[in-house]
């Protein structure tokens, strides 16, 4: 099993194990809907189009500039967002978004 990679202290709140699970568990399954985004600028346009449910964030994202504006935008549109931290060697997602259906 890999490790966990040390997540930036600027990353914050991170979701806890089990949450991360979950997470990453729904993350799967609405895949096969198409119902994921990725992405900062797809997240920042599905949040001021007022068409995303929740926004998941890795923690060990490089650099994490790129998605700080985003749990801001998250309070202002009402949305929620997780930070998760993702094993090593699983780096090929940064940002999901959840969408609603159109």
């Amino acid at each position: 099993m890999s490790t966990p990679v040390t997540p930036n202290p600027k990353a914050f709140p991170l979701a806890t194990p089990e949450l991360t699970t979950r997470i990453l568990n729904l993350v799967k399954s609405a895949s096969s809907y198409r119902q994921l985004r990725k992405g900062a600028n797809e997240a920042t346009k599905t949040l001021n189009r007022g068409t995303c449910e929740f926004i998941v964030l890795t923690a060990d994202t490089e650099p994490l500039a790129i998605l700080l504006h985003l749990p801001n935008l998250c309070e202002d549109k009402v949305s929620t967002f997780h930070t998760i931290q993702m094993e090593k060697g699983h780096r090929e997602i940064e940002i999901i978004i959840y969408t609603l259906q159109a």
